[in-house]
């Protein structure tokens, strides 16, 4: 292979690469990656990286800068994908395909990290979504997770990040999955296609920790999905802008208000509760025609 290839990707120290320190414009990890409380990675615009096997991880504990750019993203990809790199494992032209490696795995101690124009693709191995948040409330800009095995992002322990103008395709699960109702205020103008289990936001961990306000800009595809029991607490309170949906999946969807809901639709632009079959409003979030 004419790359480098990187078997030991624990940090010892900060580190910043660019494209010049690379050969034919990729690394190929070997080696699960793990950046140390304390210490941070910064990839900037046009670098690279291919995850030779499934079983291997992205992990950040400390802090991870992507600097990409629309033009010169910085990508994180499966070995067979010529897509970027070019045809790094010699077999030909080829893509990758979901589950060749795990995931970007961002942890409590990673929200200083900042994801700007950075592509995943063809993660999703043993369960894991392209890109997951434990609890970080990390900024993420103009990224795109695609072709995944299972969601595209997902948000554990109660993660509220900021989330502007990033897409989410061909992921093989929801776009965007594990939210709490006040996570649903960090996304911005973000979009989803091509998802199989959905092209929105599912608001399925019941916390809600923080007041918040959700407008029309923090949906996905013009609506928020209700998937389990949310309680909004005592001494919370949710405001919810015009034209905004919710939709509440059957069985399980409900909004237990303790604290407080101010609803504020107009007659033109109301705030629409309905159910999740409905696409009247929102259009067809169940895509079942």
């Amino acid at each position: 292979g004419d790359y480098q290839r990187i078997t030991d990707a624990t940090l010892t120290g900060n580190l910043t690469i660019a494209p010049q320190n690379l050969l034919n414009g990729v690394l190929v990890l070997a080696g699960n990656v793990l950046v140390p409380v304390g210490l941070t990675l910064t990839l900037q615009a046009g670098v690279g990286l291919k995850m030779e096997y499934r079983t291997l991880v992205f992990d950040v504990d400390g802090t991870l800068l992507t600097s990409g750019t629309a033009a010169r993203p910085v990508v994180i990809t499966s070995f067979p994908d010529d897509a970027y790199g070019g045809d790094t494992n010699k077999d030909g032209p080829s893509t990758g395909s979901p589950a060749q490696w795990l995931c970007v795995r961002l942890r409590p101690t990673s929200s200083a990290s900042v994801l700007d124009h950075l592509i995943v693709r063809y993660g999703g191995n043993a369960g894991y979504p392209g890109i997951q948040l434990n609890r970080s409330d990390l900024a993420m800009r103009n990224c795109a997770i695609e072709s995944c095995a299972l969601s595209g992002l997902q948000l554990t322990g109660g993660a509220r990040p900021t989330v502007r103008q990033c897409s989410f395709t061909g992921n093989g699960a929801g776009a965007v999955v594990g939210a709490t109702l006040d996570a649903v205020a960090g996304f911005f103008e973000s979009t989803a296609s091509g998802n199989g289990g959905g092209n929105y936001i599912a608001v399925d961990n019941p916390t809600t920790a923080t007041s918040c306000t959700i407008d029309r800009m923090n949906q996905i595809n013009g609506v928020v999905v209700l998937a389990t029991q949310v309680t909004i607490p005592v001494g919370v309170t949710v405001t919810i802008e015009a034209d905004v949906v919710v939709k509440v999946r059957p069985t399980n969807g409900l909004l237990y208000v303790n604290g407080g809901l101010n609803v504020l639709g107009t007659g033109s632009d109301p705030v629409v509760f309905t159910s999740f079959p409905d696409d009247a409003y929102g259009g067809d979030t169940n895509k079942n025609g």
